[in-house]
C-alpha cells in the first residue's frame, strides 16, 4: 500500500535491507516499534502533513449544493487525489475509497451537520490530496492530511463561522510484515519493498478499532495479532496528541480533552489546612515555645482520646 517507488532500488539493496530488518535492525536506526516525526502545518482549509520524508497536503474545497433526495438531511463528501510522482491506478482508487471510508462509515464526520436546510439546501466538502513527497507511509499521510483539513476548515453561519463537527479522528498505523514473528511500524518505501505483506490498524484516540486491514499471504498468531493492536492504539493516542499540539489554541477542546499521551492518574488534591492550623504555623515561626505547648496539648488530647475509649470498651 505504499504506490510505486519514486526513486529506482536495486535488487541488492533491497536484499540487503532485508537482511538487517530480519535482524532487528532498521537502516534509519529506528526501533521496530518506534514511527517516524509527524509533523503538521495548518492554514484556513488546508494541512500540510510530514511524515518523516513523506509530505502530503490536503485543501477542503466547500460549497453550497442541493440535497439529495435519498438523504436529505445529509450533506457531500468527497476525496480527489494528484501526485508528482506516478501513482498506480489501482492503489489510487483502493487508497481513496479506504479514508472515504474511514471517515464516513466510522461517523468521524458528521454528515448531518453539513445540512443548511433540510431537503434543499447542503454543503459539499471536496477534499483535494496532493502528494509532495513520497517515502511510505502514504495512507497513514493521507489519512491524517484529510482529517487535519477538516480541522481546519469553518463553515460560516449566521452566527459566525464554525468548526466542523469531529466526533473523533481516525489514525492508521501501518506495520510491515517479513514473516510470522517479524514487523516493524511506519515503514519506508524501502523497507516496503523488502517485506512481505502489511498489516493497517486504524485505531482513535478513544482506543476504539476503527478499520484493521491485511495485505499479502503472511500468517500472523493471534499473540501477534493483539501485540500489534496494542501497539497501534498506543501509537494513534501518541499522533493524536501530536495534531492537537500542532493546532495550538485553536484545537477544539472536545477532541483536544480526549487523551492525554502520559495517561497519568491526577494527583489527588492536598487537603487544606484550616484558619486554627494556618494561625498556629504562623505563632509557631514567631515563638517556638508555642509549638512545645502544642504537642504537649496533642498529647493530653491523645490520652483523654485513649482513655474515653477504654471506658467505652469496658464492660
Amino acid at each position: 500500500m505504499e504506490g510505486n517507488a519514486p526513486f529506482f532500488v536495486s535488487k541488492n539493496e533491497i536484499r540487503s535491507t532485508r537482511e538487517m530488518l530480519s535482524n532487528g535492525l532498521r537502516p534509519d536506526g529506528r526501533d521496530p516499534n518506534e514511527p517516524r516525526r509527524l509533523t503538521v502545518d495548518f492554514s484556513d482549509g488546508a494541512a500540510i502533513v510530514k511524515l518523516g520524508s513523506t509530505i502530503v497536503s490536503c485543501r477542503v474545497i466547500k460549497n453550497q449544493v442541493l440535497a439529495d433526495e435519498n438523504h436529505p438531511n445529509q450533506g457531500f463528501f468527497s476525496i480527489g487525489l494528484s501526485s508528482t510522482h506516478k501513482i498506480d491506478s489501482y492503489f489510487r482508487a483502493e487508497t481513496l475509497n479506504a479514508v472515504r471510508d474511514m471517515f464516513k462509515m466510522n461517523n468521524a464526520l458528521d454528515l448531518e451537520s453539513l445540512v443548511i436546510q433540510i431537503g434543499k439546501l447542503v454543503w459539499e466538502l471536496k477534499c483535494e490530496i496532493v502528494i509532495l513527497e513520497n517515502d511510505g507511509g502514504l495512507f497513514e499521510a493521507m489519512t491524517l492530511a484529510v482529517g487535519c483539513g477538516l480541522l481546519a476548515t469553518k463553515l460560516p453561519s449566521t452566527r459566525g463561522d464554525r468548526s466542523l463537527t469531529l466526533h473523533h479522528l481516525p489514525i492508521p498505523i501501518t506495520f510491515a510484515l517479513i514473516d510470522q514473528r517479524t514487523r516493524f511500524v511506519d515503514p519506508t518505501v524501502l523497507e516496503a519493498l523488502a517485506c512481505d505483506g502489511f498489516l493497517t490498524i486504524c485505531a482513535n484516540a478513544q482506543g476504539e478499532i476503527c478499520s484493521i486491514r491485511k495485505n499479502g499471504g503472511v500468517t500472523l498468531p493471534s499473540t501477534v495479532m493483539d501485540n500489534c493492536i496494542d501497539i497501534a492504539v498506543d501509537l494513534s493516542k501518541k499522533w493524536h496528541l501530536d495534531i492537537m499540539n500542532c493546532m495550538g489554541d485553536k484545537a477544539p477542546p472536545l477532541l483536544k480533552a480526549i487523551v492525554s499521551y502520559d495517561n497519568k492518574p491526577p494527583e489527588p488534591p492536598k487537603p487544606s489546612e484550616t484558619v486554627e492550623q494556618e494561625v498556629i504555623k504562623e505563632m509557631r515561626k514567631e515563638n517556638p515555645e508555642v509549638k512545645q505547648e502544642s504537642e504537649h496539648e496533642q498529647e493530653e488530647n491523645d490520652d483523654d482520646d485513649v482513655s474515653g475509649m477504654i471506658g467505652v470498651f469496658n464492660f
